[in-house]
């Protein structure tokens, strides 16, 4: 009798043992999954970002956004005067020119501090462009400088975006935030 209780007890340990290796190895094989499926979107953000692609194009920056909004004949549009010189301006405040020069080395974060000096600005921007009967200039502007259609994003959606890409902790999101 007590050879079967000791037969059967390592029975009972070693189908349990069977088990618990068969869940882990499915559990396992299930985290494997996911963690390359992220890992190949990040690969992919990555690419993009470094050839330049999509919405990490090179040209979000400060002085492309004024070449293109408020070169030459293009200075009385209101996209230069009601959206593009109140964000410099504000930005101007804010940053010495080195510090710009920085900001703009970057384009995650010159995207960054230009939409949160968009998002600052933005009762004054709406204001100038209702007076001009250009409300709606605003949603295009914000697609040929930033690849952003205001239909789908609203403002703070793309700066939770844009903190998401760029920190890296939530010490980098707050001193970056505090910072811009």
């Amino acid at each position: 009798m007590f050879l079967a209780i000791s037969t059967m007890k390592a029975a009972v340990i070693i189908i349990a043992v069977i088990l618990i290796f068969l869940i882990l190895r499915y559990i396992v094989s299930k985290l494997f999954k996911i963690l390359l499926f992220l890992l190949i979107v990040a690969g992919v953000i990555f690419a993009l970002y470094f050839a330049d692609i999509g919405p990490f194009k090179a040209n979000i920056n400060m002085d492309y956004v004024e070449t293109k909004f408020c070169k030459d004949e293009l200075a009385s549009s209101n996209k230069c005067k009601c959206i593009v010189t109140p964000v410099m301006e504000d930005l101007r405040q804010r940053f010495t020119p080195e510090e710009l020069e920085k900001i703009n080395a970057e384009k995650l974060k010159a995207a960054f501090v230009m939409l949160k000096s968009l998002d600052a600005q933005d009762a004054m921007i709406k204001e100038c462009l209702a007076k001009e009967n250009a409300a709606d200039e605003l949603n295009e502007f914000m697609y040929q400088a930033f690849g952003i259609d205001q239909k789908v994003f609203n403002m703070d959606a793309i700066i939770k975006i844009l903190k998401e890409l760029y920190g890296k902790s939530k010490e980098n999101l707050d001193r970056l935030n505090d910072k811009y």
